[in-house]
Order: structure tokens, then sequence, then C-alpha cells
């Protein structure tokens, strides 16, 4: 009895050993761990994992911002909870001192920083494509070969040709890993959003299209640098469509050229054969010269009635123009404006 006594003795003191060894394991793996986990990002840095990535690239992408220890480490983490970074595309914007775990936590869960991208008065289709394409993984010619999608520019009452009138000067959102079509499809919806049943209500009032307006936006915008008078210039065009008039719009002349440094249109300039150069073609131009300002196409949709018929800029190159009813009106102010041009040495 006392040799059974004493082994369980002996057996309750190796066990009290083993469980303080445990323990003491236990708590040493934790630290590690805590250790492992929690170190700071060393700086800010802004993360992009492209589709089609590998773990060697990603490392890479990782090492370039952090170095090769921290990246391995990023590495390590993701492995060991059974993560594949290289599978998870997108854009990281990790903040300086964000602890590793967090780091690994945003990559493999693909929580993105959304991008903010803004259409700003871009002139030519390449100038629009090419602007959001840069904030993107995808090329320009990815987003242009949506546009030229006749079914997809269908759902926006738009066609390949005019599809630039799907861009108004807006800020957006939407994820890096985004493709063309679904970056679209967020500009379109801003679009149609826009285009609310009042506003296509007026558009119908004037007999025009919801694209057409945003045409003719284009060309006031070009026209003046003076918001306040870009309403009766569309207003002034419209007339000259419901009249049967071509628009003899100096801007559409430039854009046929793809030169926006001219300021003095001359003769020669106004026979270049585009469909652009309303001073050839009657109607509207096939697309907008330019992204617009929504407040411009509600300044034309609510522009007053007019009889203005021509226009002209004022001598003083102040931006802003004269406007005239008849033909014999709008000659005097041309000759003084042309008087000024002359004076100045402007060709």
């Amino acid at each position: 009895m006392l040799l059974l006594h004493d082994m369980k003795q002996w057996i309750k003191r190796k066990g009290t050993v083993y469980t303080v060894i445990g323990l003491f394991i236990a708590l040493v793996i934790m630290a590690a761990i805590i250790v492992f986990f929690t170190g700071g990002s060393p700086r800010k840095a802004v993360i992009m994992i492209p589709p089609g990535a590998t773990e060697a690239s990603v490392r890479d992408t990782l090492a370039k911002y952090y170095g090769d220890a921290y990246a391995g480490r990023v590495m390590q983490g993701a492995s060991f909870i059974g993560g594949k970074l290289h599978e998870k595309p997108g854009l990281y914007d990790i903040e300086e001192g964000t602890s590793l775990w967090r780091v690994i936590w945003r990559l493999n869960g693909r929580r993105q920083t959304p991008v903010k991208f803004t259409i700003n008065n871009q002139r030519t289709r390449q100038d629009i494509v090419n602007a959001v394409a840069q904030k993107f993984y995808f090329t320009p010619e990815a987003l242009d070969s949506v546009l030229n999608d006749a079914d997809e520019m269908a759902e926006y009452g738009l066609t390949p040709e005019n599809a630039t009138a799907l861009f108004l000067n807006n800020t957006h959102e939407a994820l890096w890993s985004n493709d063309p079509k679904r970056v679209v499809h967020r500009i379109g919806k801003a679009y149609n959003q826009f285009w609310t049943d009042e506003r296509k209500a007026k558009a119908a009032k004037l007999n025009l299209k919801p694209e057409e307006v945003i045409i003719i936006a284009s060309i006031a915008e070009e026209e003046s640098t003076h918001a306040d008078e870009r309403g009766r210039i569309g207003r002034l065009y419209i007339n000259r469509l419901q009249k049967g008039m071509r628009l003899q719009a100096d801007p559409t002349v430039r854009f046929a050229m793809n030169d926006f440094t001219i300021r003095r249109v001359g003769r020669d300039m106004l026979m270049v054969e585009s469909p652009y150069n309303t001073y050839r073609h009657e109607g509207l131009p096939p697309a907008p010269i330019r992204t617009v300002e929504p407040a411009t196409v509600d300044a034309i949709l609510n522009s007053a009635p007019s009889e203005d018929l021509y226009m002209c800029a004022k001598p003083d190159f102040s931006g802003s123009h004269n406007f005239a009813k008849t033909y014999e009106e709008h000659q005097r102010n041309a000759k003084d404006y042309a008087d000024a041009l002359d004076k100045r040495g402007i060709q």
C-alpha cells in the first residue's frame, strides 16, 4: 500500500511538472505569435495585386515597400491561416503602423480600398478612356471596347458612336480590380440617375434626346468660360436646329482638327472634312466634343426661350459674348471682334 501511495505522489508531482512545462511552452508560442503578428508596418504603402499575380510577385511587391524580412512574415502569416494572397487581386491602402495581422486580414479578405476617379473636362474619346483607365488595372483599349459594344451602350440609350455622352463631369468610386464593364456600369448608373423623368421631359419638350442635350452642352462649354451664359448659348443652337440652320460652331472645327489651341478659326479651316464640322454638316455632331458639367445641362434645359441665332465673342476679350437675332447685327459684332483680333495681332 505504501508503494502504491508513493507512486501516486510521484505521478502527481510529474504531472504538475509537465503541466507547468506545457503552460510555459504554450505561453512562449503565444508570445511568439503575438510578436509575429503585431509588428507594425514600417510605412504607408499602396499594395496592388493584379489579376494573375503569383506568390513571388506578391512577395516582391511587399518587399519593395517593406523589405524582404517583413514581406516574408506577411507571406508566412497568410500561409499559416491558409491564405493565398496572389488569388486576392485588388488595391490595398496600408497605413503606417498597421499590425502585421491586420495587413494579412486586409489582403486575404480582399478588403480593398475604393478608388475615386474624376471625369473632368476631357475632350476626345481617347482622353476619356486614358483618364479613367489610369486609375485601374485594365488598359484604355479594354475600356474602349466596352464603349464599342452596342448592347452595352443600349442600356443607356446610347450607341458606340455617341458613347462619350455617358461621361458627365463627376467623381465616381469603384474597386481597382473591377473590370472595365463594371466600371462603365458604375458611370452608367450615375448617368441614368441624373436623367430623371423630369429632365427627360424637359429635353423632349425641346425635341431633343438626353444625349443631344449633352452634345449641345459640350459646344456651349467650349464656347464660353462664363457659366452664366451657357444656357443662353445652348438655346441659341437649339433655335438654329429648329430653323434648319447649320450650327456653324467654331469649337466643332477645333475638335475636327484636333487642335484646341486655335484662337481664330479661318475660312480655310471651315472646309475641313469631318462629321464634327458643323459649318459643313447639318445637325449636331455625332458625339459630345468634351465631357460636360451637369449644371450646364440643367442650364440649357431650364433656359428661357429666345430669338438668338448668332453670337460672337466680345471685343474686350472678357470671354463673354454678344448675341444677335439678325445676320446684319451679327456682322457688326463680328467686325468689332475681328478688328480687336487684328489690333492684338492674333491670327
